[in-house]
């Protein structure tokens, strides 16, 4: 069976902390950043570059941000904090310009965010889950924000005003399992090549039920074997089929790596290439 996971060039993402980042911290960062990520089963997308700089330990967000963008380090970065260990919480900062766009667009309706004298412009940023920033950095990291109503909703509740120095004790997630079987939408999709003796077809009719869409029976079903679902660390279930698949021939199917299996277990190895720590 060959397998193809989608490619991906990671790029690295500016990590700073309010406190020393000591070594049971930075694993929690880390592993916790890797379930979010999927990363037990594909190169990582964003990889954290984690600088514990002592002078941020005493500035504010837009001190941080501001220093930053003097240095030219425009991006916008993760922040560890005080209540990271035991919220599992990051803060994601977003860059300038990100801000400026933010303010600049805000949804008919909404209340402009509120303003500081002392500040050049409004800082948006969000205290949130660990597990869930990976996935909303794909819609985050780089302008235009095609998502940006929703950062808004996560952050205020639409009707009062967006303040950036709320301290947002509180923390934003979506409370998805990321490592659970039950919601096939949060699972890692990949697309394998099955050769001819490594996925099955029927036209069981209680079988095509389970699938039809729309209404709409199939005429055929297909899936992976279990025997050949196990043995590359995959979840095997019943896809929607009008035509017959080739007898005897290779055929592309869509399907889900598998949490519980021994082929992607959590180790010391996988840890370290979140990062780039040197071999």
């Amino acid at each position: 069976m060959v397998v193809f996971p989608p490619a991906c060039i990671p790029a690295l993402v500016n990590t700073y902390s309010t406190v020393p980042v000591v070594s049971a911290l930075r694993t929690q960062v880390l592993h916790e950043w890797a379930v979010g990520g999927f990363f037990q089963f594909r190169n990582p997308r964003d990889i954290l570059s984690i600088d514990n700089r002592q002078d941020f330990h005493e500035l504010s967000h837009y001190q941080m941000r501001q220093r930053l963008d003097a240095e030219g380090q425009t991006d916008g970065f993760v922040l560890i904090d005080g209540d990271t260990a035991e919220k599992d919480a990051i803060w994601w900062i977003t860059s300038t310009e990100q801000s400026l766009n933010m303010t600049r667009d805000l949804p008919e309706g909404c209340e402009p965010p509120v303003t500081y004298p002392d500040e050049d412009n409004v800082l948006w940023k969000i205290h949130i889950r660990i597990q869930d920033l990976p996935l909303l950095l794909v819609d985050w990291y780089e302008p235009p924000w095609p998502n940006r109503n929703d950062f808004l909703y996560m952050v205020t509740d639409g009707t009062n005003p967006y303040d950036p120095h709320d301290p947002q004790s509180w923390v934003w997630s979506s409370d998805v399992d990321y490592t659970s079987k039950k919601d096939s939408a949060w699972r890692y999709l990949v697309t394998v090549t099955a050769g001819p003796t490594e996925y099955e077809v029927s036209e069981d009719e209680d079988l095509r039920r389970k699938v039809k869409t729309w209404g709409q029976l199939p005429n055929y079903v297909f899936r992976l074997t279990e025997e050949a679902a196990e043995e590359a660390g995959l979840v095997t279930y019943w896809h929607w089929q009008n035509d017959k698949p080739p007898v005897g021939e290779p055929w592309k199917i869509q399907t889900y790596y598998d949490w519980d299996s021994p082929l992607w277990a959590w180790d010391e190895v996988a840890l370290r290439r979140l990062e780039r720590l040197g071999p």
